[in-house]
């Protein structure tokens, strides 16, 4: 699991949303939506079985946050397998690798 500092300009803290503060990692389960009252209900995994603590995670310094995972590249079966043939061909490596370069100029970006 990685992580990240948090931003608050572009982060966002959200039910579900794993963090580690001063190294003692956590999740948020619940947010008090009083208006101009934000503090997050989390859970702390050094400690399961106590209550879960009430605190304004957006006031701490160095508080990070997990990173979102990203969407897995994709890559045309057909392209796969054209590269697969030129990397597995007769040729040396730099023939094989200009090869590769120029298929992929080749194709056309969407």
């Amino acid at each position: 699991m990685t992580y990240h500092q948090f931003n608050p300009s572009t982060d966002t803290l959200e039910v579900g949303t794993k963090f580690d503060l001063a190294g003692t990692k956590g999740e948020i389960i619940d947010i008090d939506e009083t208006p101009n009252h934000w503090p997050h209900n989390v859970w702390i995994e050094s400690d399961p079985d106590a209550d879960t603590l009430k605190l304004d995670l957006t006031k701490f310094p160095g508080l990070l946050i997990e990173d979102k995972p990203t969407k897995p590249l994709t890559i045309d079966k057909r392209v796969k397998g054209a590269l697969v043939d030129i990397y597995n061909g007769p040729h040396d490596h730099e023939t094989t690798l200009r090869m590769i370069y120029n298929y992929l100029n080749s194709l056309k970006e969407t």
